[in-house]
């Protein structure tokens, strides 16, 4: 069976198939797709390879397409960063400055049921990281 046969009835509640539970009814999942936390957007100022960047992302599906290079990854780590407050990648924070740069900076407004939260994170060579 394929993935494509999880499917959703309508846009506040998905169904997963018998095959999914190892038999037996349909479970429907009780969390309302709309009380789903997502991110809105992104900024990054001198973060890896990135010297400005803003995105908006949708609810559903988002996918990063490039060349080998381009920053897919980091991005990605960007994400991260502002979720965990640490890269995935470098134990060092100071190493997500972007090279000759001498700070980093990241933003992210996240939505959760109509409302908007706005994260920052910043930081400076050789002090401490700012989150917000």
């Amino acid at each position: 069976m394929s993935l494509k046969n999880l499917v959703c009835e309508d846009s506040l509640f998905c169904r997963i198939p018998e095959f999914f539970l190892g038999g037996g009814k349909c479970l429907k999942i009780s969390v309302l797709l709309h009380k789903i936390m997502y991110l809105k957007q992104l900024s990054l100022v001198n973060f890896k390879n990135y010297t400005d960047f803003e995105a908006s992302f949708s609810k559903k599906v988002n996918c990063f397409v490039g060349n080998n290079g381009v920053g897919k990854t980091n991005l990605l780590d960007a994400i991260h960063y502002l979720s965990f407050c640490k890269s995935f990648f470098n134990p060092v924070d100071s190493q997500n400055i972007r090279h000759n740069e001498g700070f980093f900076m990241l933003q992210g407004w996240f939505e959760k049921e109509g409302e908007t939260s706005e994260l920052h994170c910043a930081l400076k060579r050789h002090q401490k990281k700012i989150f917000k």
